[in-house]
């Protein structure tokens, strides 16, 4: 997104440039008012900020990227393709994810472990109530000398057999207290778990309608593209054989900078509500091997 920005700032500051040398071509010739020139001298002077500050933005974001990844923040990095190329993917029917499948979800597998440690803790409780009965069994054989005459010495055996029985009678109700803890903490696991199921299928569906927002937005913001970058040439056709004002061209340029900007953000908001949508259902993109697939859907 800030790549698509700083190109389209940049195309602002190329065609500011553009018109300034008319201008300037037409004020020599006293074809062009004062006013005129030193407007599109303004333009030119005003078109300059935007690109820096478009330039910086892309050096953040990579700062930022690479301090995801891990990479040394003076390494040379890029990114490859452009946000447009997102826009072949942007069109399908999001309504096949209505009913979506929260297994991969990473916060219900971990409700879900922690439910099935303290079953077991329950169990585990419940189970300290039973008598226990033990065997114990040892053997030993034993010799005691000054020298190593092996053959000589005088082998003693020793060995017992164990049997214990312990039956629990009284604990003051503290087996039971904390059985009943338990169980108190596993229903409070379970409304956790529902509570958190639902919130996750408010953000899908949150996510599908930030999708298809974004899809009919964009539509619209390339039909009014189209027609501003026409209405833009017509303007500086216009403007070059004296037909209209300066004004004129810098509304045009005005509406073909808005028009750009309005399908970049209609697809980067598509991509960061599938993003998100994706992160919720637990992709993890990877092959059967463990290998990143980016294409796994």
């Amino acid at each position: 997104m800030a790549k698509e920005a700083f190109n389209v700032y940049k195309s602002v500051y190329e065609n500011a440039v553009e018109n300034f040398s008319r201008t300037e071509k037409r004020y020599r010739v006293q074809k062009a008012s004062e006013l005129d020139y030193t407007r599109a001298k303004t333009n030119v002077a005003n078109a300059i900020p935007n690109v820096y500050n478009a330039e910086s933005s892309v050096i953040l974001a990579l700062w930022q990227l690479k301090a995801v990844m891990g990479v040394d923040l003076d390494k040379e990095i890029d990114v490859a393709g452009k946000l447009e190329d997102y826009a072949d993917h942007m069109f399908f029917d999001i309504h096949e994810n209505d009913d979506p499948d929260l297994s991969g979800n990473s916060s219900l597998r971990q409700l879900a472990i922690q439910a099935e440690q303290l079953s077991k803790t329950i169990k585990m409780q419940k189970y300290a109530s039973l008598p226990s009965l033990a065997l114990n069994f040892a053997y030993s054989y034993n010799a005691m000398t000054d020298d190593f005459k092996f053959s000589q010495y005088h082998w003693t055996p020793y060995s017992f057999v164990g049997l214990s029985l312990n039956i629990p009678i009284f604990s003051g109700g503290q087996r039971d207290h904390a059985i009943k803890q338990s169980q108190v903490q596993a229903a409070e696991l379970d409304r956790q778990r529902i509570n958190t199921e639902r919130q996750l299928r408010i953000g899908i569906r949150q996510n599908l309608q930030t999708m298809e927002t974004a899809m009919r937005s964009c539509d619209a913001a390339k039909d009014a593209l189209a027609s501003a970058e026409k209405a833009y040439d017509i303007a500086a056709k216009s403007y070059e054989v004296g037909r209209s004002t300066l004004t004129d061209l810098n509304d045009a340029q005005l509406m073909l900078t808005q028009a750009r900007l309005s399908v970049s953000q209609a697809i980067y908001n598509f991509v960061v509500a599938k993003a998100t949508l994706e992160q919720t259902l637990g992709y993890d993109f990877l092959d059967e091997s463990g290998n990143v697939d980016l294409e796994k859907r």
